[in-house]
């Protein structure tokens, strides 16, 4: 099955253990992670109004979205 993986924190540290954590999860349940997994560090303030406001954060959750229907189409 595959996952998009997609993690908000406060602080890149935070963001990157929680990103391989959820990656290990993910491998326990036998799904598939994603190659690209979204690390966004939310003590920038990029949310406003509960809209991310940085584009390139927006270009990785598309193309993580993508991943994810190339991926259950070749199912």
């Amino acid at each position: 099955m595959p996952i998009g993986l997609i993690v908000t924190a406060y602080g890149w540290q935070a963001v990157g253990s929680t990103l391989a954590a959820l990656r290990s999860i993910v491998h326990a349940l036998r799904g598939w992670p994603t190659p690209l997994g979204v690390g966004i560090n939310a003590s920038g303030g990029i949310f406003s109004q509960g809209i991310c406001t940085d584009e390139s954060v927006n270009d990785q959750l598309k193309m993580v979205a993508q991943q994810v229907m190339l991926r259950a189409e070749a199912r």
